[in-house]
């Protein structure tokens, strides 16, 4: 009976054996296996070492990753991978070396990447995962006395290689060759036991210091797999163990012995499968821990304010630690915590620690000031807090942690401090989780504060700009104020002394002088609206030719004052261009007269018109002083004059040039200058696209004839007031004067006028009030109005026509386009003279 239950046992661990090695078996090279025959690559190390070789300091860049300009973290796509390989290594732990070569090579964008093992004998390194361009590579090594992987063991820092295969030339025959490897090691209970390394083939990709922040991210999960492996890889050696005793199976006389040792084995087993069970169950813990604190860094950065986000990221961090109470202070000003929000304390407690700077002995400003993590785990012995105990009790905390918020640059931006009721000591893997989500939150806390410094700036600008309109707006209305007088009193003197031209050669200077203040009001204006975009051109088919005539026609007075030689070369056939005739002609006359100004008496300018393929060309060439090649690129700046001289004392604002390119560009065009040098002259090309002449040549229009009114005006300048009523009064006109608002409401109705013409800026009631009071008159039920006023921004015209007025004039205004408001033949917005 003993013989056959012998027997019997022995046919049962037949069978049991056989089961086990028929067990399915994952067809993956197992990750620890240092059994793998050594490598060519290694033999060529030996060879290699009595060559002569590069120092290991000529090819290391280390130092180089803080100087590089690093991209920005994105911890949002590092937890997601993290949590991966935690998934990873709870599913299929026997695969999870390779996966975490994968998410190495996917986060760093590495051309390859990998894990190096040392072997039991500490005698070489054995390529457990490659992924990348290397992998053919897998099941490889290297030397463990001659190789990159153990010269970081050796220095146990991270190291960043150029071109290793100078000192390890056997590194030659893996190709593509290394540009660039970083490498960091890893350490099992204080034990190195390998690397984790990317691999840059391409000479353009550069590591740093955020691709080492992610490896030695990396490194650390590494460890946590390496220890899970190896598990593994005890239990298969304990499989090969039991197939060793079927050799035992045919003993007889060892047969109880081995059925035993084999009873002993299948306990291990479960006792190792139990132990992985529980590592699987730690490790689905931790997934969820890291897809939790994913979760709060996206709600984090979704917050759309800092106190929002303050208030978030406290929430999270008592959630993450299992607090009772928190606050999250902010450096001020004075280098001082300051409690920007709190959970959990009363009232007061927020006034006891209002301020807290380095010297203060709570467990904030401990961490203030060595710039670390400070626990207090008992603040009742605690020497350094038995000041603070009874805060501490009366607030109910029993422990106190005081964690710096330091963003990705290393500056400190304030503190994050949690409490608990009773004696409490945060685990490592808390403390773990709670410096991932910590740095995500000062990046956060850099962010609002940059975007609230940029939110003070615009609105700064905006300030800026808003009083920048509003001063050319009054400097346009204080400047016309006085040209609209002198304008008119030109014009009438110029109609009374017909028969005196002495007196006529004295009033056309003032009509020149007085037209080109004119222009360099309408210049200053005008770059504000184009800068602005303010500016509506009245586009239209328009001969280039007309329009160089009206453009010289208005700088013809200073050609002829400075005895100018003009010729003007006209392409044979008429150039048509789509745009505003007006503002065109502005363009030319700017240029000319730029060029005018800036040549010597009895200097000769030059205009020609052309077609250039699609384009028409207008080119103003002068033999003037030139430009100097330094302020050639910068003519079109604004502001920008060339040298003045005592004899160019008229030099300009600087304005005219930048209004040109700004208004060509506005019609589809460019403006380019060009010039040998100083002294020998300048050329100005304007270029504009060309259109097809129209079928038919509009009539040519005639002078108004405005027939005979009564015309009221109301101006507070009374010599800019009686100059104009002089001038209508010359055409037939019956004109009366008022310079002020009541005078105005006084005298009106007893004139019965036809149309009146009032000023905007009067002194009291301005003429936005006054037109509202004169409508409301049964006797005025069908006067018009007319605006005349010096502002001339878009939106003063805007304002003057939802008033009510029929027409807005700008001082000084120009006869034609007073003849055209009485006419009312006029557009809505007419300009001044000149």
């Amino acid at each position: 009976m003993a013989k056959t239950a012998r027997e019997t046992g022995l046919i049962e661990l037949r069978q049991e054996v056989n089961q086990l090695r028929e067990r399915p078996i994952e067809a993956v090279r197992h990750p620890l296996d240092f059994g793998r025959e050594r490598a060519p690559v290694e033999d060529q190390a030996r060879a290699a070492l009595s060559q002569p070789l590069a120092p290991l300091e000529s090819i290391l860049l280390t130092g180089q990753l803080g100087q590089r300009q690093s991209r920005p973290p994105d911890y949002e796509k590092e937890n997601r991978a993290l949590a991966a390989l935690v998934q990873a290594l709870a599913d299929s732990p026997r695969t999870i070396l390779q996966t975490l070569a994968d998410k190495v090579l996917e986060l760093l964008r590495a051309g390859s990447a990998g894990l190096s093992l040392l072997s039991p004998n500490g005698e070489r390194f054995y390529w457990a995962a490659i992924a990348g361009q290397w992998s053919a590579y897998l099941g490889g090594g290297t030397p463990r006395d001659f190789g990159p992987c153990g010269d970081v063991l050796d220095r146990d820092v991270p190291l960043l290689f150029t071109h290793w295969e100078r000192r390890y030339p056997y590194l030659e025959t893996a190709t593509p060759l290394a540009e660039e490897g970083l490498l960091v090691p890893f350490q099992v209970q204080g034990r190195s036991v390998g690397t984790i390394w990317a691999i840059s083939h391409d000479p353009q990709r550069k590591f740093d210091s955020e691709d080492l922040r992610l490896l030695q991210s990396l490194g650390r999960f590494a460890s946590a797999a390496y220890q899970s492996v190896e598990n593994l890889g005890a239990a298969d050696q304990r499989l090969a163990a039991l197939n060793l005793m079927e050799d035992a199976v045919h003993s007889r006389e060892l047969a109880e012995d081995s059925n035993r040792k084999l009873r002993g084995e299948i306990a291990q087993r479960k006792r190792i499968e139990a132990a992985l069970l529980a590592s699987q169950r730690q490790l689905g813990a931790e997934a969820d821990a890291l897809a939790k604190l994913n979760d709060w860094s996206s709600r984090l950065w979704r917050c759309r304010s800092l106190h929002e986000g303050l208030d978030e990221m406290l929430g999270a961090v008592i959630e993450l630690l299992g607090a009772d109470k928190g606050s999250v202070q902010l450096l001020n000003k004075n280098s001082a915590l300051t409690i920007d929000a709190q959970h959990g304390f009363d009232r007061q407690f927020p006034e006891m620690f209002a301020e807290v700077s380095a010297d203060h002995n709570s467990a904030c400003g401990r961490a203030l000031k060595s710039g670390r993590q400070v626990i207090v785990e008992d603040v009742e012995t605690d020497p350094l807090y038995e000041p603070l105990r009874p805060v501490a009790r009366a607030a109910g905390y029993r422990t106190v942690m005081a964690t710096p918020l330091i963003a990705g640059d290393g500056s400190l931006q304030g503190m994050l401090s949690t409490h608990f009721s009773a004696v409490h000591r945060p685990g490592e893997q808390e403390l773990r989780r709670l410096d991932l989500y910590v740095r995500q939150a000062s990046d956060f806390i850099v962010r609002c504060k940059t975007e609230d410094a940029l939110r003070q700036s615009e609105q700064a600008l905006r300030e800026a700009d808003r009083l920048k309109n509003e001063f050319l707006a009054l400097l346009g209305h204080e400047l016309r104020n006085p040209l609209a007088p002198i304008h008119n009193a030109s014009e009438l003197l110029s109609r009374i002394l017909l028969d005196h031209p002495r007196a006529q050669a004295s009033v056309a200077v003032i009509k020149r002088q007085t037209g080109q203040l004119t222009r360099m009001v309408d210049d200053l204006l005008d770059v504000a609206r184009i800068t602005q975009g303010l500016i509506t051109l009245r586009r239209q088919r328009v001969e280039l030719a007309g329009v160089v005539g009206q453009g010289v026609e208005t700088v013809e007075p200073m050609l002829r004052e400075r005895r100018h030689q003009l010729a003007i070369v006209s392409s044979l056939r008429p150039l048509y261009v789509h745009g505003d005739a007006a503002r065109l002609a502005q363009c030319v006359s700017n240029v000319v007269s730029n060029a005018a100004r800036y040549t010597d008496a009895g200097g000769r300018i030059r205009i020609e018109i052309r077609a250039e393929g699609a384009d028409a060309v207008i080119e103003v060439a002068d033999n003037g002083c030139g430009i100097s090649p330094a302020l050639l690129p910068r003519i079109f700046d604004l502001f920008v004059q060339g040298d003045r001289t005592l004899d160019r004392a008229q030099g300009g604002l600087g304005i005219g040039l930048p209004v040109v390119r700004k208004l060509i560009e506005m019609h589809g065009g460019s403006v380019r200058a060009r010039s040998p040098g100083v002294g020998k002259g300048a050329t100005f090309e304007l270029r504009l696209p060309q259109v097809e002449a129209p079928p038919a040549e509009p009539e040519e229009q005639r002078p108004l004839e405005v027939a005979p009114r009564r015309i009221f005006i109301v101006d507070d300048n009374v010599d800019a007031a009686e100059a104009l009523a002089e001038l209508l009064r010359l055409d037939g006109h019956q004109v009366q004067t008022a310079h002020s608002s009541k005078e105005a409401l006084q005298r009106i109705e007893a004139f019965k006028p036809d149309i009146a013409l009032l000023d905007i800026g009067l002194p009291e009631m301005n003429g936005y009030e006054l037109l509202q009071r004169l409508k409301t008159a049964p006797a005025l039920n069908r006067l018009r109005f007319i605006a005349i006023t010096g502002y001339g921004q878009i939106e003063d015209r805007d304002r003057v026509r939802a008033a009510g007025f029929e027409s807005h004039l700008i001082k000084p205004v120009s006869m034609p386009a007073l003849a055209a408001a009485l006419s009312g033949k006029a557009d809505s917005s007419e300009g001044a003279c000149g």
